[in-house]
């Protein structure tokens, strides 16, 4: 993953594909497809796969020859070379313990690109001392979040996206669970306006949230901005108080939904009160309340939320190591206990700070993956537990008819912007 960016220059990015480890030729199609040249450089290995040459040269992509003379290599073009360097047996002794499709020659060559992309598939991505390594899938997810904060929401064939379409399209993809149950409570406002406000609001939270989430994903790539440690923080913290106003939102949503007219410091995720209520309600919801991971999931949030709300705000630092320097959030205990048994160990850090207590701390890009994964789960267990089954029984035919009509264009929507674009 390249550590600096000049997007003030073209090529943003060097891109190597592995053309004989792709399985599925249509993947390597889609994503020449994007038309992507305008930003970044998309070369190829040697192939001799009539179909997929066929492909690349629809695409402009030329396919080169590698040529070995005088204890150098380069990649050979109709018109002339590129990447020479010098030849080694260096990478021996990776293919000696990995049955691989990728050569010493390709891995020679892709030391010269920000990305090389090999099929997933292949064991080659075992070996983690090769830091390029990529999918198409990585890369797509990579691509989409440098472009989305350069304000550019690249569809398809150069065709763009406004931004605000872009984050409903990314938010009815991830929270599809709700589109229903959102669509049911338009059509019963004025009988159950609580519970359409909440639905409202969760949409508003997942818009921004989604928002807030690119913001630190693309700051914690840590590319050369001045600043990139305080715009962590600030769309961190944002993030968390965005996740934990949506569990609320649940919350009172199912409080709503079911009649339990509980006081309203006792509606909660975490509530005692509002178990209680759902137990006797014999809701599937408590169950879910029941099971550790679920809760492990929601508590994950609230020791960063308290943190915010009411101590020391969140702190950062530099982490220096052979391949640069890195950002590191700093958590306090409880946070760390519980994000422990779904991060790898070896993704946080751990010492002793000046009051000889364990000063744990984690990458950004780490945490916030863990805790958009946790969300949207969290998110699609509870809303899929409700029962909805009171106010379905009191639409007409023709606000059902309505809700599924609803339902079915957003499923074409979703195919139509996310299909072999970016936006996955």
């Amino acid at each position: 993953m390249p550590s600096k960016t000049d997007f003030d220059s073209r090529p943003w990015l060097k891109i190597l594909v592995h053309t004989d480890s792709i399985a599925d030729i249509h993947q390597i199609s889609a994503f020449l497809e994007l038309n992507l040249t305008e930003y970044i450089e998309i070369d190829v290995t040697p192939t001799k796969d009539t179909e997929l040459i066929k492909i690349l040269t629809q695409n402009k992509i030329d396919v080169p020859e590698y040529y070995i003379e005088d204890d150098h290599i380069a990649m050979r073009y109709h018109n002339g070379f590129k990447n020479a360097q010098s030849y080694s047996n260096r990478y021996d002794r990776i293919f000696s313990k990995y049955q691989s499709s990728v050569s010493n020659e390709d891995l020679l060559m892709s030391r010269r690109y920000d990305f090389f992309i090999i099929d997933e598939s292949d064991p080659l991505h075992n070996e983690k001392t090769l830091s390029n390594l990529a999918t198409f899938c990585s890369v797509k997810k990579y691509l989409r979040i440098i472009f989305s904060n350069r304000g550019i929401f690249l569809h398809l064939h150069n065709q763009h996206l406004g931004e605000g379409w872009y984050y409903q399209i990314r938010a009815n993809k991830i929270f599809k669970c709700c589109k229903e149950y959102w669509s049911i409570s338009v059509r019963l406002k004025d009988k159950y306006p609580s519970i359409n406000r909440s639905m409202g609001s969760l949409w508003i939270r997942f818009n921004f949230l989604l928002r807030a989430y690119e913001k630190v994903a693309y700051y914690a790539l840590d590319l050369g901005h001045d600043d990139s440690h305080n715009n962590v923080l600030y769309h961190l913290g944002f993030f968390i108080l965005l996740c934990t106003g949506a569990f609320d939102e649940l919350a009172w949503i199912a409080n709503d939904l079911y009649g339990f007219k509980l006081d309203k410091r006792k509606v909660g995720l975490r509530q005692p009160d509002f178990h209680k209520k759902l137990r006797r309600y014999k809701s599937a919801i408590a169950d879910l309340l029941l099971e550790d991971k679920f809760m492990n999931m929601v508590n994950s949030f609230y020791p960063i939320r308290d943190s915010l709300q009411h101590r020391n705000y969140l702190s950062s630092y530099s982490l220096s190591s052979e391949g640069g320097s890195s950002q590191m959030i700093y958590l306090d205990e409880a946070s760390a206990s519980l994000l422990m048994p779904y991060v790898k160990l070896r993704e946080m850090t751990s010492h002793e700070n000046n009051e000889e207590k364990i000063q744990y701390s984690i990458h950004p890009g780490v945490l916030i993956e863990h805790l958009m994964d946790s969300f949207t789960e969290i998110i699609t267990r509870y809303v899929e537990a409700l029962n909805w089954d009171d106010l379905k029984t009191q639409l007409s035919e023709t606000d059902l008819k309505a809700v599924e009509a609803s339902l079915e264009e957003n499923d074409r929507e979703i195919e139509l912007y996310t299909k072999d674009t970016m936006y996955i």
